[in-house]
């Protein structure tokens, strides 16, 4: 069973445990989890793209 503090697959919520290696990233701005599989000896860059700075609402300048 996935609980509300799951870690997520790729950026979304994993129904189930993702199989092979994976890359546990804890993001400590945001404190979401996030599961990256390994392939090779590498990770898919797209992987990381599910990674988002949370908004600045007090500096907008500074969003790219």
């Amino acid at each position: 069973m996935i609980s509300d503090t799951a870690p997520k697959v790729n950026g979304v919520r994993a129904a189930k445990e993702p199989l092979g290696d994976v890359l546990h990233i804890i993001d400590s701005r945001t404190r979401q989890h996030y599961t990256v599989d390994i392939q090779q000896n590498s990770i898919n860059v797209t992987d990381l793209k599910a990674i988002k700075a949370p908004k600045d609402e007090e500096h907008p300048e500074f969003q790219n």
